[in-house]
């Protein structure tokens, strides 16, 4: 079940990246420095939110030992 619900978490994240891409977009179309700065901020966060639904802070991570 937790598979299923973090599938879904996922796919979530992964569409409103894809939405805020998309209106992104639009505002760069119209040429309005101030919404395309906003719309910017906006994509990078919900990228931000999918990146760390998909690396979770206690994910284990594979190191490279020094010698």
């Amino acid at each position: 079940m937790a598979v299923d619900t973090h599938a879904s978490e996922l796919r979530r994240a992964d569409e409103a990246v894809a939405h805020q891409t998309m209106i992104t977009r639009r505002a760069v179309r119209t040429g309005d420095a101030a919404t395309i700065a906003v719309e910017r901020a906006k994509l990078q966060a919900a990228q931000a939110v999918a990146w760390g639904k998909r690396h979770p802070a206690g994910a284990p991570v594979e190191a490279v030992a020094v010698k």
